[in-house]
């Protein structure tokens, strides 16, 4: 299987973060298995090539949703763990 186009350009992480945003609401509103890479090729407006240049998989966008939502949980402890306590009366 040939392995898919890393996001290396600007343009190219854009393109990446929306399919997983259109992805990540597809498989929201309809489950795993109630969507097909063609609903989401239709929700994030690409084609069906196009998607397989950044993921092998709909099981790949799926690993990407969730890597992206622990990195983003991640970042929002770190924040916070840096944000003094409030002082309490």
């Amino acid at each position: 299987m040939r392995q898919p186009r890393p996001a290396d350009t600007e343009k190219g992480e854009l393109r990446r973060q929306q399919l997983l945003a259109a992805a990540a609401e597809c498989f929201r509103r309809e489950g795993f298995h109630g969507t097909s890479i063609a609903r989401i090729r239709e929700a994030a407006g690409m084609s069906a090539g196009h998607i397989y240049h950044y993921f092998v998989s709909k099981e790949a966008i799926v690993q990407a949703i969730a890597e992206r939502d622990e990195n983003d949980m991640a970042a929002l402890f770190n924040a916070l763990n840096r944000t003094p306590a409030a002082a309490t009366c």
